[in-house]
């Protein structure tokens, strides 16, 4: 080994690399060449890439395609594809366009996987009440989920999309439920 190529190294090893900003809550699990994200879901559905001020806007079949994999977890390419475009001829090739936009807008790691897709690790959504109670009131999320999104009617998009926002709203309403019978039995009768 030549001395050159070895002071080089050395070199490269001291050099102090900057620190990493804090990452997003809920973004853990991403790796170091990821970009921690949030999905925005209730409302006009948008994402946001960390240390970003800026929400950008999501596509509605992005949007439908996210809320399904928060929703329901991670699911085959070809029922997704199936799901979003129904009456396609080649719904994979529209699925592969439309992860392909997501990446263009800056959202690559948004969906991971090949044959079956998932929500990408280091996202954060604000779904998260889905998986329990609120435990404040400013934890209850505000917003209909994909507000902003009206697939066709009559269409299995539609027919999901109806009954998520159901579930939704139901997961409120008992976080409401459970935060009201806790201020009650604490007395706390005005707030």
């Amino acid at each position: 080994m030549d001395s050159k190529g070895r002071k080089q190294r050395e070199r490269s090893a001291r050099r102090v690399r900057p620190a990493r900003p804090a990452a997003m809550p809920g973004t853990e699990g991403a790796t170091p060449r990821q970009r921690a994200m949030r999905i925005r879901l209730l409302g006009q559905p948008a994402f946001r890439v960390e240390g970003e001020e800026e929400w950008r806007a999501l596509p509605d079949k992005a949007a439908c395609l996210l809320a399904l994999l928060v929703v329901d977890g991670r699911a085959s390419r070809s029922g997704l594809a199936d799901r979003l475009w129904p009456d396609s001829s080649d719904p994979r090739a529209n699925l592969r366009d439309l992860l392909r936009v997501l990446r263009r807008q800056g959202g690559e790691g948004l969906v991971d996987g090949e044959d079956s897709l998932g929500i990408g690790p280091g996202v954060a959504h604000d779904l998260a009440l889905l998986d329990g109670l609120a435990t404040t009131l400013e934890e209850v999320p505000r917003g209909q989920l994909l507000g902003t999104v009206n697939p066709d009617a009559g269409s299995p998009l539609a027919a999901w999309l109806l009954a998520a926002r159901a579930r939704w709203q139901a997961q409120v309403a008992r976080s409401l439920e459970h935060l009201a019978t806790a201020h009650e039995r604490a007395g706390h009768w005005a707030e």
